[in-house]
C-alpha cells in the first residue's frame, strides 16, 4: 500500500513540476543537508508545500500523535537552552545546592560560547559540521569542561570541542566513552551522543550512520532525554544516507515518517528527492 502511495506522490509531483515556472526550479539552492533549511529560503517551495502537504496528509499513518516529535524550540539557537535546561535538572536530581548549580551553569555557558558555530563562510546557514580544520569555530582559547559538571555532560562537551576543531575520530572516542557509562548516569546525553556519532559517519560510512540514526530513535523511545527532538531529525538524515546508497524508496518512507512527526520541512525534502 505504501509503495502505491509513493508512486501517486511521484505522479503528483511530476505534474506539479510541469506547472511551476522553470526558473523557480533552476534557482533552487543546493543544500548540504536533507532538510535543515533557513526559513528565509523556503519561499521558492511555498506552492509545493501547500499542495504536497495536502496529499501527504491523506496517506495512512500520518498521525499527529507520532512518537518522534520535532522540538518546539528553534534549532540550532535552542541547542544551548536545551542543554542548560537538562543540566539544571540533572544537578537538581543530585541534590546540588542552588548556589552551586548557578555557578556551574554560568561557567558552562561561558565555555560553550567559546565555540562559534557560525564561521565566516556560514553567515546565512547553520552547519553542524565544520567545513575544515577551521580556526573560526574555536578562534581563541580552547574551551574546557567546567568543574563539577556531571560526567555525561563533561564527556559530551569534550567530544564537541574536538568535533568543532575538525577531528571527528577524536570526538567519537569521548562519545563512545559516554555510552559506556551505566544507563542511569547518562540519561541526558545518550541521545545526543548517538546522534552525533551518526553525523560523524554520514559521509565516511553511510551504512554505519544509518545504524546510529536508528539507535537515536530507539533510545529516545526507551526514555532517554531528547530535548532537541533529535529522534525526528534523525529521520531526515537517515533518509539522506539512504539516498546516497541509492535507496530512494527507503528515503521517501523516512521523509513521510518525518512529516508525520510534525516536521513540515520534509515536504521540501520529498520534492527534491523526486525531482532531482
Amino acid at each position: 500500500m505504501k509503495s502505491l502511495q509513493i508512486k501517486i506522490i511521484w505522479m503528483f509531483l511530476l505534474i506539479l513540476t510541469c506547472l511551476l515556472p522553470i526558473e523557480t526550479i533552476a534557482c533552487t539552492p543546493e543544500f548540504e543537508t536533507s532538510y535543515l533549511f533557513d526559513p528565509s529560503s523556503s519561499t521558492v517551495f511555498s506552492r509545493v508545500d501547500i499542495s504536497l502537504s495536502k496529499e501527504l496528509s491523506k496517506i495512512d499513518g500520518t498521525d499527529p500523535k507520532c512518537l518522534y516529535r520535532v522540538s518546539e524550540k528553534a534549532y540550532p539557537v535552542s541547542g544551548l537552552d536545551a542543554e542548560i535546561s537538562d543540566l539544571k535538572e540533572a544537578l537538581e536530581n543530585k541534590n546540588t545546592p542552588k548556589s552551586e548549580i548557578e555557578t556551574i551553569i554560568k561557567s558552562h555557558i561561558a565555555q560553550r560560547k567559546i565555540i562559534d558555530i557560525y564561521s565566516d563562510e556560514e553567515k546565512k546557514y547553520f552547519r553542524l559540521e565544520p567545513y575544515k580544520f577551521s580556526e573560526t569555530r574555536i578562534s581563541d582559547k580552547i574551551p574546557f569542561a567546567t568543574k563539577d559538571l556531571p560526567e555525561e555532560f563533561k564527556l559530551y562537551f569534550n567530544g564537541a570541542v574536538i568535533w568543532h576543531s575538525g577531528d571527528f575520530v577524536g570526538a567519537r572516542k569521548y562519545w563512545d566513552e559516554l555510552l559506556d557509562l551505566p544507563a542511569k548516569d547518562r540519561k541526558y546525553k545518550t541521545v545526543w551522543a548517538v546522534y552525533m556519532l551518526a553525523k560523524s559517519y554520514e559521509n565516511e560510512n553511510p551504512k554505519k550512520a544509518i545504524r546510529y540514526f536508528q539507535m537515536t530513535r530507539e533510545l529516545a523511545s526507551n526514555g532517554f532525554c531528547d530535548s532537541l527532538g533529535l529522534a525526528s531529525e534523525s529521520l531526515g538524515y537517515e533518509a539522506l544516507c539512504q539516498k546516497k546508497l541509492g535507496k530512494l524508496n527507503c528515503a521517501l518512507k523516512l521523509y513521510l515518517e518525518q512529516f508525520k512527526s510534525g516536521d513540515t520541512s520534509a515536504i521540501q525534502s520529498i520534492y527534491l528527492t523526486l525531482t532531482n
